[in-house]
């Protein structure tokens, strides 16, 4: 009776090592990637809902639209869903400060086609040209940070870091 009951246990401790269910290296890193990729992605969302006004003028920089049609290229350029009433806010909101401006367009039925507008164009220009300068400075910062932890720097590096540190105390 005490060896079966052994064996029993052996058996269950046997089949809890083969179980998948309890995780192991492979599994351990599986379940890192997919958090990296579901934090990765929720980062895509923030940074694209905050720079949502900046995407559709530069959607109607292309040609004029109704809301629906932004909404359709937000989810087929972005693989973000946002609802009616964000969009139509966020055109309200644009027509107010004069950026884009509507007119009523007769298809195959009535609908509320939004242009860009001069001022708009200029908004668009302006706040593309500071989005990229934050982006160049951002992957500067981050080369010269990563160089100056490996201690093989390089030269060009060196130079880069020399640069802005000038261009800082001009």
């Amino acid at each position: 009776m005490h060896d079966r009951v052994l064996n029993m246990k052996n058996e269950s401790k046997l089949q809890k090592s083969q179980d998948t269910s309890f995780p192991n290296a492979e599994s351990a890193f599986m379940i890192s990637l997919d958090k990296r990729k579901s934090n990765n992605q929720e980062i895509r969302v923030k940074v694209i809902k905050r720079l949502l006004d900046l995407i559709v003028l530069d959607f109607l920089s292309q040609k004029a639209m109704c809301g629906y049609q932004i909404m359709t290229k937000i989810r087929n350029s972005y693989g973000i869903y946002l609802g009616v009433s964000r969009i139509y806010t966020l055109l309200k909101s644009l027509e107010k400060n004069g950026y884009v401006k509507n007119e009523m367009e007769i298809d195959v039925r009535l609908r509320k086609v939004y242009k860009l507008t001069a001022s708009g164009k200029k908004f668009l220009d302006l706040t593309k040209e500071s989005v990229n300068i934050i982006c160049n400075d951002l992957a500067i910062n981050n080369r010269i940070n990563s160089k100056t932890v490996n201690p093989s720097i390089n030269a060009k590096s060196t130079d880069l870091k020399f640069r802005k540190t000038n261009s800082e105390t001009e």
